[in-house]
């Protein structure tokens, strides 16, 4: 059990190594209620912008300030559960002015730094599928389609070509050395087709041969003027 404690040489008991390491990791990446993060609001008249919290009042209520981003909310109180939490943190004090805040947000890059995310790109995603036409969602649906398509077709080709490099490489040998197998003679010139081409039945007209008689094995053959 990594979870159990073992005992120094002095006598002491500590926890192990490994049993710490967990721990430490998610404490450096928890995202704390606290006076400078950077906050999603998720519901209400704002929901889709940042803010950042300028103070807490308990442990339900905070008071955001979001003037210094696009579209942002003014300094008001917010519920906790109405807000999504993010990595980005302004180093700030205690419910510091309008000014200086917009000028601390502005030195930190939040807005590049929040575009940069995973988060931001899908939120952009989802406002651009609600704001497109019916002709451009058609366009990606086809898109997509097509992009199906090419990767099916090129997979396929792939996977053909890996089983036969698989199956010369890795599958049962011929016992027969390879110059001692018979090879069929290859023939000159292209195989003709059994239907005739429009020249040919000019040719025969015009000649007026008889090539059934030929065909049929006759020695001798006159030819119809």
């Amino acid at each position: 059990d990594p979870r159990r404690r073992f005992t120094h040489s002095a006598g002491t008991t500590c926890w192990g190594i490994m049993a710490l390491k967990p721990r430490l990791n998610r404490k450096k990446n928890r995202k704390y209620v606290e006076i400078g993060r950077v906050v999603f609001i998720r519901f209400g008249k704002f929901r889709g912008t940042l803010a950042v919290i300028t103070d807490v009042i308990d442990q339900n209520w905070i008071l955001i300030d979001g003037r210094a981003f696009k579209r942002g909310a003014p300094r008001q109180t917010f519920n906790i559960k109405d807000i999504a939490l993010t990595h980005l943190k302004v180093k700030m004090g205690h419910n510091v002015r309008h000014r200086t805040l917009k000028e601390k947000v502005a030195k930190a890059d939040v807005q590049a730094e929040w575009d940069k995310t995973t988060q931001a790109q899908k939120v952009a995603t989802q406002k651009a599928k609600k704001n497109s036409t019916d002709l451009e969602r058609w366009r990606i649906m086809y898109n997509r389609r097509q992009r199906s398509w090419l990767i099916k077709a090129k997979y396929g080709k792939l996977k053909k070509k890996a089983l036969q490099t698989a199956k010369r490489k890795f599958g049962p040998k011929n016992p027969v050395p390879y110059k001692d197998r018979k090879h069929p003679e290859k023939k000159d010139g292209k195989k003709r087709s059994a239907k005739c081409s429009g020249f040919e039945k000019r040719m025969r007209k015009q000649q007026k041969i008889d090539y059934k008689a030929i065909a049929a094995g006759a020695k001798d053959y006159v030819a119809k003027i």
